[in-house]
């Protein structure tokens, strides 16, 4: 059994957050056509602090909504077109345990 993550670490941190899924409807949604066609740069999978965005085999993206800190990053760096977010419904989402 490993011991637990220093908290003075980034990935500490993140391991004192709590997640509560919105079984309802994911957060983040990403229209795949125009991320593969017009997006060049693939920003989400190197701006997102929590590292939520994998490439596919296929070269589609795809969130792990349930690793978001909400920040918003996502939303500065990707085209408009391209990923659709929202808050989480109420009491969902991430919930900050300190700090």
């Amino acid at each position: 059994m490993s011991p637990p993550p220093e908290p003075t670490t980034v990935p500490g941190l993140l391991a004192l957050d709590h997640y509560e899924l919105d079984e309802g409807r994911p957060h983040i949604s990403i229209d795949h056509d125009v991320c593969r066609t017009r997006c060049t740069v693939r920003a989400c999978l190197t701006v997102c602090p929590a590292d939520v965005y994998r490439e596919e085999d296929d070269g589609r993206i795809v969130p792990d909504v349930a690793g978001c800190l909400e920040c918003g990053t996502c939303v500065v760096t990707c085209l408009p077109e391209a990923l659709s977010w929202r808050y989480p419904g109420g009491g969902k989402g991430i919930q900050y345990r300190y700090g």
